[in-house]
């Protein structure tokens, strides 16, 4: 919060009405204390107190702060990622409006009973009686029993309360035709709302239940069964945390250009983890923002499931988002590696044609960012004033990865992040550039 533009704008807005209001106060206790012993003074003071107290009426403008409270409630709804919170404040929120409704039409009914038409006694007066204060009746109970009797306007509740003359009959019968309309709105949305929750839970509970039928009627290898479980559960329990884009429809109607700038949004971040990208987000963005919406693609993996085998043509650069996986190289002598997240496999299919020298599986559910060489090289000739830039680096990665090659005796491996380290990778695109 910045205090400057809180203080401007409470005194654009609010101060002049609160100033008033606060003032009509003061004046009454300025007059109230003001006594004198002059006859005619007094009664002139007892009159300006009247009008005064009168005017306090115009407190109530106060109320028109509660046009910001559903400002305040959406803000808050924003900042909720989890749909069943989401849900569960919906219901809160129904609560608390019909309790704050009841409030001032229990404060109205008791308004009512303690004032009577003349000759006749009020709800207030049968249901607490003249000793009262011996029965040491508080402010509070009393305020409750005018809350009780609102509430069971609202609902088929009763109570021994009730309307005792004319004043009070017609405000009952005001009540509860008011209450007739509101009540019935607020089941159907509280019911809505109940419904909504209980879905959220079941909503997936029968297709699994069908899956697992499904797998023992075709008598799938109980391996195989507790994959496809295990992944599913994992892809439900991210579904109901994450929104994915299959749930937002709308987004098909955002025009083409916030697209891309969605789509980069959400890929950039992932590929700024290569050097050349790195690069190309600090020199060359608009080619970056091309590249992320229109040559990559996420996707989800699950525990031992092979991303790509040795002897295979290589057709995309692999960004390792999330998760663990598992690099075996062709040769048996050679230990697998782990391939944490944040690193990057088969660059080299970017600047020449590659085969793919091991087998890379994932080790638990893991999400990826492919980037397809054919797009890439696609989108870098649509910029001819880039490409001496890029055919730089692509020649120098080249280069690299001849020398390693033959300081290995031609071994090479699909981890190119490891045959070339990324502060060499830095120095040459700073030397070329």
């Amino acid at each position: 919060l910045e205090p400057c533009k809180v203080a401007k704008s409470y005194l654009t807005g609010w101060f002049a009405i609160d100033i008033f209001i606060i003032g009509i106060d003061w004046m009454v206790v300025v007059v109230g204390d003001s006594g004198s012993d002059d006859p005619s003074q007094n009664a002139g003071l007892a009159r300006i107190g009247k009008m005064l107290r009168a005017m306090r009426i115009l407190r109530t403008l106060r109320l028109l702060r509660l046009a910001k409270l559903r400002q305040i409630i959406n803000k808050l709804q924003d900042h909720i990622d989890s749909e069943y919170m989401s849900l569960c404040m919906n219901v809160l929120k129904l609560l608390l409006f019909i309790i704050f409704m009841n409030h001032f039409i229990a404060c109205a009914w008791f308004a009512v009973g303690e004032n009577p038409p003349t000759g006749d006694v009020g709800w207030v007066q049968i249901a607490f009686g003249d000793d009262a204060q011996q029965r040491k009746v508080t402010v509070l109970y009393k305020y409750a029993t005018a809350l009780h009797w609102s509430l069971t306007q609202f609902t088929p509740a009763s109570m021994r309360v009730g309307p005792e003359n004319e004043y009070e009959r017609n405000f009952a019968i005001c009540v509860v035709v008011f209450a007739m309309v509101v009540f019935s709105s607020f089941v159907g949305s509280l019911s809505s709302a109940m419904t909504a929750l209980r879905d959220l839970n079941s909503k997936y509970a029968s297709q699994c239940w069908l899956l697992r039928k499904y797998l023992r009627q075709r008598k799938i290898s109980a391996d195989l069964s507790v994959r496809i479980n295990r992944y599913l559960n994992v892809v439900i329990a991210e579904n109901i945390k994450r929104v994915q884009p299959s749930q937002l429809t709308i987004l098909s109607m955002l025009s083409a250009p916030l697209t891309n700038e969605l789509n980069t949004e959400l890929i950039k971040p992932r590929m700024l983890v290569h050097p050349l990208f790195l690069k190309l987000a600090g020199v060359f963005d608009i080619m970056l923002r091309k590249l992320c919406s229109t040559a990559t693609h996420q996707s989800f993996l699950s525990r031992l499931d092979v991303v790509f085998s040795a002897g295979e043509e290589a057709f995309h650069v692999y960004f390792l988002c999330r998760g663990l996986a598992s690099y075996s190289h062709m040769d048996k002598s050679q230990k697998p590696i782990a391939v944490d997240q944040g690193t990057w496999i088969s660059e080299s299919v970017l600047w020449t044609h590659w085969i793919h020298q091991g087998r890379m599986r994932a080790k638990s559910e893991t999400e990826q960012i492919s980037l397809d060489a054919k797009k890439f090289q696609e989108v870098c000739l649509q910029y001819p004033n880039k490409l001496p830039f890029i055919k730089a680096y692509g020649q120098a990665f080249l280069d690299e990865l001849h020398n390693q090659c033959l300081r290995t005796g031609g071994v090479m491996s699909d981890l190119q992040a490891s045959i070339v380290e990324v502060e060499q990778i830095q120095s040459i695109l700073d030397i070329r550039n």
